[in-house]
């Protein structure tokens, strides 16, 4: 069974953490031993350990044995100037202010050279240890009752923050997000235990209680598709070349309906000009050159034909630009649309998850991009319904050879017929699957205007402005 936090939020990460129960109860030995919570206030600049299998360093392989490394508790105050405001209090950082410490930065150690007391970091006690054996609250081992673990997986998120009383090792927190490995001034953020053991002795002490999602906070998940008997296949885009020499693209299909529930259309005066993405009930991210009207455009939500009406029609109430250098093409090309009133989430309507700006694409992910609009495709798609298909991605090494010093860091590559002059639609959306939500990566910004196959399409790299989106839509 698994009990995820009632108060855990995909955007800000605060009470990152789920208990897991297993099927049958723990076997204790000198091996596997329960550790208590740290209760008091956890001192600044008190040094503690991380362990877990994670990466030794930023983007490298994973490691098969246990790992672990020493770092500082750090003020609150230094992390949010570190953060910009984004450490709740259901938080805390550690590692070190010149970076160099992180727990993607464990070393190893042979589990069989830990003494008893380093052993007790593998698993959380909160009852006496006879207690333990039938519901017990542990730490992401596969040998226990119940464990506790983050929402927020990446690396090997999860792993317990320890601290030595002196006499023994207790459990103060749980890797939950950081923006790299052991950057200077990036520390790693843990969820704070001690501010949640009422919410753990609670559901340990209430063995009979049933743990159901609630509606709405299922709905108020991010990225989350809702099931479907339609059949519309996504395959994998491709460009074609007919003997006249006109491009076409492959493998189009019209989508099921409703099966991107985040997915918008910014209209005006009743008519479809832009696509975007519902990121959160007031907010919905698109291409700053769609020029959304404040007052005067308005959102479709919950629409596949473009001949019907939406199930809700909310007017624009206020557009945020990203500020831009003056270059051409942009660096970046986001534009944050707030709505006069909240989207109701429904089957139909619900937002994508966004990225950390320190989430990276690799060949894990599986991504798509979805629009309305005339497409140069070899099938028959309407341009009124809803269209997608898969898109590849493109190293920046290829992409700059292609397209010279225009491709930054902050841009994402695709496979060229992701442009909008291939599938017919502006700020169209780049969404990255991987384990089981989707993700918002890139709004495209531009590419070929002739669909061209030798030109990868360009998108905004959305998590590279993660805290520019958090600031204004937390500030309204």
């Amino acid at each position: 069974m698994i009990i995820n936090h009632y108060g855990y939020n995909t955007r800000t990460k605060e009470s990152d953490m789920a208990l897991l129960k297993l099927q049958r109860p723990v076997v204790f030995n000198q091996f596997v031993r329960p550790i208590d919570l740290w209760m008091t206030p956890l001192p600044v600049h008190r040094k503690c350990t991380i362990t877990g299998w994670g990466s030794t360093r930023e983007n490298g392989p994973r490691v098969n044995r246990l790992q672990e490394v020493n770092v500082t508790i750090l003020p609150t105050d230094v992390c949010n100037q570190y953060y910009l405001g984004r450490i709740r209090s259901s938080m805390f950082c550690a590692g070190k202010d010149g970076g160099g410490a992180d727990a993607c930065q464990v070393r190893p150690k042979k589990i069989q050279d830990l003494d008893s007391g380093q052993r007790q970091m593998r698993a959380i006690m909160t009852e006496s240890v006879s207690s333990c054996r039938l519901f017990t609250v542990l730490i992401c081992l596969c040998s226990v009752s119940l464990y506790l673990c983050p929402l927020w997986s990446q690396g090997d998120s999860g792993g317990p923050l320890s601290c030595f009383t002196g006499s023994r090792y207790e459990l103060a927190g749980l890797v939950s997000w950081g923006v790299g490995c052991g950057r200077a001034k990036r520390p790693g953020v843990y969820t704070k235990l001690q501010q949640h053991t009422p919410w753990i002795y609670d559901v340990m002490s209430d063995q009979n209680r049933v743990y159901t999602d609630d509606l709405t906070n299922k709905e108020d998940r991010c990225g989350e598709q809702q099931s479907s008997s339609c059949d519309h296949a996504l395959g994998l885009v491709g460009l074609s070349m007919s003997q006249d020499g006109e491009v076409s693209v492959e493998n189009v299909t019209e989508s099921c309906p409703f099966f991107w529930p985040w997915h918008v259309s910014l209209q005006s005066n009743g008519r479809h000009y832009c696509s975007g993405a519902l990121i959160h009930r007031h907010w919905v991210i698109t291409a700053k050159h769609c020029n959304v009207r404040a007052k005067e455009d308005v959102v479709a939500l919950g629409v596949h034909d473009l001949r019907f009406s939406s199930s809700q029609t909310v007017p624009v109430d206020g557009v945020f630009n990203l500020p831009q250098d003056g270059s051409f093409p942009p660096k970046s090309d986001l534009s944050l649309v707030r709505l006069s009133v909240p989207a109701r989430f429904n089957p139909q309507v619900s937002p994508v998850c966004v990225p950390d700006e320190d989430e990276e694409l690799d060949n894990s992910w599986h991504c798509v991009t979805i629009g309305w609009g005339a497409v140069k495709t070899t099938g028959d798609v309407d341009p009124d319904r809803l269209h997608h298909v898969g898109l590849t991605l493109v190293n920046q090494t290829t992409c700059r050879q292609k397209w010279g010093g225009l491709v930054t860091d902050s841009h994402i590559c695709s496979h060229p017929a992701g442009s909008t002059s291939c599938m017919g639609d502006s700020g169209a959306p780049l969404f990255c699957r991987k384990h089981g939500a989707y993700f918002l990566f890139g709004v495209v910004t531009w590419g070929n205007g002739c669909c061209a196959a030798d030109k990868p399409s360009i998108f905004t790299r959305i998590s590279d402005y993660d805290s520019w989106i958090t600031e204004v839509t937390e500030d309204m």
